[in-house]
């Protein structure tokens, strides 16, 4: 009888520690998905451009570069933004319960998945042109 409760106590322990983990995660901005070079410049990096790495955390005023055959996906909450190649995206800000978000798509193409965005807008600017989602 002892040995069931410890297991059911260490089987609830991780499933609260999985639990826990995931509400942590969804409400950062992390690359998901990678192919090839993709490169960021933070706003407190020096303007040095760095490589990212899969599950690398994308965090506002970062600059995301894509080269050559390269893309990347970013998962925010249940939203995505996917870069192409050849494109420069700037995250003004990630969108949240106490402010709007902006991007900006400074060259190339990318495409927004955009889930739940709880009452507030998401503004993506371009050269040509700027759409919003409320």
């Amino acid at each position: 009888m002892p040995q069931t409760k410890t297991k059911i106590l260490l089987i609830s322990l991780l499933l609260l520690s999985i639990s826990v983990k995931a509400q942590d995660t969804s409400s950062t901005a992390a690359i998901s998905s990678l192919v090839g070079k993709v490169s960021v410049k933070s706003t407190d990096s020096k303007n040095e451009w760095k490589p990212l790495k899969l599950n690398d955390k994308v965090k506002d005023g970062d600059t995301l570069m894509t080269g050559n055959g390269s893309m990347a996906t970013i998962s925010y909450k249940e939203s995505e933004f996917k870069l192409t190649q050849n494109s420069t995206l700037v995250v003004n800000s990630l969108y949240s319960k106490e402010k709007d978000g902006s991007v900006e798509v400074k060259q190339g193409l990318a495409w927004f998945k955009l889930v739940n965005l709880g009452g507030k807008k998401f503004n993506s600017i371009t050269p040509t042109s700027s759409a919003g989602v409320r």
